[in-house]
């Protein structure tokens, strides 16, 4: 689909915001203050990051939203606050006053050096940028024709260059950008769609009508298949994004009342979505790509200009992981393995953060061409991932029953299998 010279030319703003946010820093004085803004992050701040990072698979939640309608909400969204609320009542505090860097810094601390080699290389897969560079590069092949093997390409490097100098500082300072914009696009689009088709009240009962499953919390889906989700939502509690808020927090409170707030944009901003799905289930003739939902409905009820913020939104939602995530692979290659590897590595850590950053990225880019899907994508991973750590992190963090460090480090290497 070819964009409107408004439209595109929102979105080149857009592109050059952000661009001048990463490029601007003051002098990085050390390693926490390259890694962990110092541990200066202030609540406003932490809860439009945390915000932000969390909807970067949101043609995902297109998808689902589109195709099960209602139980979008309780499925894919619901399981991540109760999830987030343990996390705040019950190991906040206790992640926070371990002054960490990382989760293989965490268990470093219980387990020894070996957990944390074994956990940092796991942490590497459980963090790749791979389905968001996928979901960039889709957006941008949709609205420019681009090859996806480039769009994605292109997407990681933009992405490396604007995070390069500044480190996490400059991730949050773009996703207080983004988190705004990601709420303002999908606003607007519930407007336009109220606008053309009716108030949401008229679309729910047309879709009640047109397919009653749509509006089951179960969406027609079995109970194991809830129960899978269920526990994929346990990412939550080994989240490396979640964690490094958390570290990079001014205080305790900061991270607990964070988490706490921002659960509750997380249930609007769920809502939005999922809302936004019913009315294009209701209304658009079927889609070929359910995955497009949002894309197809926003052509429909936005005028020019107003799409352009749209986009810019999605971009946002898409961005804002995108960089979180190659920035956390970054940091967990340049201070918790390569300086086990290479000599006087610790006082160089933002050098080969940048580094492997660029690793991670590149990585990333052949995961995503070799698995076009982002739903095939979270789902591998999150198999892999979530039984090597879940055990060791909760186990470390509650501090009252800590495992053996010989089986802390089985219990990595063998739980996915």
């Amino acid at each position: 689909m070819k964009l409107s010279l408004i439209d595109l030319s929102i979105i080149l703003i857009y592109f050059g915001s952000v661009l001048v946010i990463g490029l601007y820093r003051k002098k990085v004085t050390d390693t926490t203050d390259y890694l962990l803004m110092g541990r200066r992050l202030t609540l406003p701040a932490f809860i439009m990051t945390l915000v932000s990072t969390w909807y970067g698979g949101i043609f995902a939640v297109s998808e689902f939203s589109y195709s099960y309608g209602l139980s979008n909400w309780v499925i894919m969204a619901m399981p991540y606050y109760v999830f987030g609320l343990i996390f705040a009542f019950f190991f906040a505090k206790k992640a926070r006053l371990t002054n960490a860097f990382s989760i293989p810094d965490l268990l470093k601390r219980d387990y020894g050096q070996s957990a944390e080699s074994v956990s940092a290389c796991i942490i590497l897969l459980l963090t790749t940028p791979a389905p968001y560079v996928l979901s960039m590069g889709i957006l941008l092949q949709y609205h420019f024709g681009l090859p996806l093997p480039l769009a994605i390409i292109g997407s990681a490097l933009f992405c490396f260059l604007y995070v390069l100098k500044g480190g996490f500082s400059t991730v949050v300072r773009t996703d207080i950008l983004q988190s705004l914009l990601m709420f303002i696009g999908f606003m607007l689009l519930l407007a336009g769609a109220w606008t053309h088709f009716g108030s949401p009240i008229e679309t729910l009962q047309v879709l009640h009508n047109k397919s009653p499953s749509h509006l089951s919390i179960t969406g027609g889906n079995s109970l194991s298949y809830i129960f899978v989700w269920f526990f994929i939502a346990s990412w939550t509690l080994i989240d490396p994004g979640f964690h490094q808020r958390i570290y990079a927090a001014k205080s305790v409170q900061c991270a607990r009342n964070g988490i706490l707030i921002s659960i509750g944009f997380w249930v609007f901003f769920d809502a939005m979505t999922t809302l936004s799905g019913l009315y294009a289930y209701t209304w658009l003739n079927q889609l070929d790509s359910p995955a497009n939902a949002f894309l197809e409905l926003g052509q429909i009820v936005m005028p020019v200009g107003l799409y352009g913020i749209f986009i810019t939104g999605l971009l946002a939602v898409i961005m804002s992981t995108l960089d979180s995530t190659a920035f956390i692979s970054g940091a967990t290659l340049g201070r918790d393995l390569l300086p086990k590897i290479i000599r006087n590595a610790e006082q160089q850590i933002p050098i080969y953060t940048r580094i492997g950053t660029l690793i991670t990225l590149l990585g990333a880019c052949a995961l995503a061409i070799l698995i076009p899907s982002v739903i095939d994508l979270f789902y591998t991973i999150c198999s892999i991932v979530i039984p090597a750590l879940l055990l060791p992190i909760l186990s470390s963090l509650s501090q009252k029953c800590i495992i053996p460090p010989k089986a802390a480090i089985i219990n990595m290497i063998l739980a996915p299998s």
